[in-house]
Order: C-alpha cells, then sequence, then structure tokens
C-alpha cells in the first residue's frame, strides 16, 4: 500500500466522526503517519508527543491538509503526564475507541548500563503498559469493540531469548502474567548491572550492547500483550477490547537510520488492524505484513539489512 491511505476492503464501516483515537508518539515517522491515515479515514484523532512544540507542529501540518486531529502532550514513562491525558479525554470526549501505542526508543545514550535498560523499558515497556491501564476504564461501548494496537518490533520475538527457561516462560500463554514478565525483567537488569547475559545469551558483547535492552523491552512488550488481550477476552458482546501488537518492519525513520520501506507501508498494518470489522477481529496475537506471525520465530528477523545503494555519479 505504499504511498496511499489505508482502506479496508470490507464493506462494514464502523467507525465515524464521533470515534476518538489516541495515538502516542505521533508527531514523526511511523506514528504521524497512522494519525494521518486515521483521520483521512474520518476518525477524530489525538495526536500525543512528548515534545509539546514538535508535536504542535505536526498538527499544524495535518490540519493544513484538512484533517480533523487534536494535540495533547503525553509522556509515556510520567504518571503524571498519563494522568493528565486521562482526565482530558474523560473532559472532553467521555472516552475513546482507539489507542495506538507508537511511542518508542531503540536505544539510549545513557553511560551508565542499567540506567540505559532502563529508560529503554520505560519506555517500550511500562509506557505502553501503564498508558493502557490508565485509559482502560475510559473504553466506550461499542458494537464493533475498542481496539488496542502496541507497536512493537520482530526484535521482540522469543527465539532472541536464548535461555530456553525464559523463552518457555514467555511463551506459556495460559500462566503468562505480569509478574512472569517482571521477573524477567529483573533478571534482564540484573546482568546488566554485572555484566553477564543470562537471558538473551546474544551471540557477542557488541550486539548484546547494541540490541539487547530493545529485544528485551519488546518481548515484555509482546508478553503485555498476550496478557491483557487474554484478560480482557470474557468481556460481554458490546464492551470487547481486541489488543494486538504488530511489527511495522524496517521502515525508513531516523530509528532504523533511514533504511527501509516507506512510512505507508510500516503504518499500514497497524491502521488495518484498528479499521477491521468486528467480526474479522482476533486478539492477543503479533502481526507483520497484515499476517499473524506468532511470537516465537520470524524468520525476516534474522536476514540482514541490506545497506543503501551509493548513487552512480
Amino acid at each position: 500500500m505504499t504511498g496511499t491511505t489505508a482502506h479496508v476492503e470490507s464493506p462494514s464501516r464502523w467507525w465515524s466522526k464521533d470515534t476518538i483515537a489516541v495515538v502516542t508518539g505521533g508527531n514523526k515517522g511511523i506514528g504521524f503517519e497512522i494519525v494521518r491515515q486515521l483521520a483521512s479515514q474520518g476518525i477524530t484523532t489525538i495526536l500525543t508527543a512528548r515534545d509539546e512544540s514538535r508535536g504542535l507542529q505536526a498538527l499544524s501540518a495535518l490540519k493544513e491538509d484538512g484533517l480533523d486531529v487534536l494535540f495533547h502532550q503525553l509522556d509515556v514513562t510520567n504518571s503524571k503526564s498519563i494522568g493528565k491525558l486521562a482526565t482530558w479525554i474523560k473532559a472532553e470526549f467521555g472516552g475513546l475507541d482507539i489507542l495506538v501505542n507508537n511511542a518508542g526508543v531503540a536505544w539510549s545514550s545513557l553511560p551508565d548500563k542499567v540506567l540505559a535498560a532502563k529508560e529503554v523499558l520505560d519506555t517500550n515497556y511500562y509506557g505502553v503498559k501503564n498508558l493502557t491501564h490508565a485509559l482502560l476504564p475510559l473504553f466506550r461501548p461499542s458494537a464493533a469493540g475498542s481496539r488496542v494496537i502496541n507497536v512493537s518490533s520482530m526484535a521482540g520475538q522469543l527465539a532472541a531469548v536464548g535461555n530456553d527457561k525464559w523463552k518457555q516462560q514467555l511463551n506459556d500463554e495460559e500462566n503468562l502474567n505480569e509478574a512472569v514478565i517482571e521477573s524477567f525483567i529483573k533478571v534482564y537488569l540484573k546482568d546488566r548491572a554485572e555484566g553477564t547475559d543470562t537471558v538473551l545469551l546474544m551471540p557477542s558483547q557488541e550486539l548484546l550492547e547494541t540490541y539487547g535492552n530493545y529485544i528485551a523491552s519488546k518481548a515484555a512488550c509482546n508478553a503485555h500483550t498476550r496478557v491483557m488481550a487474554r484478560d480482557l477476552a470474557n468481556r460481554k458482546e458490546g464492551e470487547k477490547i481486541f489488543v494486538n501488537c504488530m511489527c511495522p518492519g524496517v521502515t525508513n525513520t531516523g530509528m532504523s537510520h533511514n533504511r527501509g520501506h516507506s512510512v505507508e507501508e510500516g503504518a499500514d498494518t497497524a491502521v488495518w488492524l484498528v479499521l477491521l470489522p468486528a467480526s474479522e477481529c482476533v486478539t492477543g496475537k503479533f502481526f507483520l505484513k497484515r499476517t499473524d506471525r506468532g511470537f516465537l520465530y520470524i524468520e525476516e528477523a534474522h536476514a540482514p539489512i541490506a545497506q543503501p545503494k551509493i548513487p552512480q555519479k
């Protein structure tokens, strides 16, 4: 769908201007494109960003295109900021219907290894968890069901967790819970503090330093998606909340060093999941290219990223 706005082929258009969507990290990259595509579908979309000035610049650009977008500042790592957003949504709209947890970081510049790991985890895992739980009471009853989409990564596949014990525990959906995820994080942080690698068992120290925090945070995010989906699965008809995660693939943004496919393609699966009619919705799944790929192993994650070609003179 490169270069176009996503459309669902089903004739069941369940949303309207009264449908409220919140997108975190919406001031640039994939988040900005998700906001653009949802607003283009006629959904009232709230763009959030940690930096207010950048968020307002993004809002201005979208409004110039005639899109119905609003802005609210949000730092997903700050409980007061999360609370302010929740209070504002309740006062302005009475609730919401869609949450796209897109805000994320790939690395930290902090020199302390433990603090650096915590910074990545605070955004990619705890930010998703804490915001979703804060907004959960505000999801409005709907015959179509509400939608939570967590923008994750192939890096969080369980094949990247080399310790078989943790791999098994994180893949044991029946017994998986927040305590298991917290234990996984605790041991990973202990590794970081002691300079060991008992959890991920990366092939080299260089790979651990480069990708370890991101892998651990996305593995935790994926596990949280499964826990939430399972815990919400028994809600009665009219109050369903579908919770899924997806990978945008290597997308041409700053996080991927401007390599990969377009932001339109990167945003496509998230928007597709949002717009699906209730009859086609599933919950607790991991999607890549509109396909349920499971949580264990994704072959593309092990394929080397092609280096950009040097243009010929």
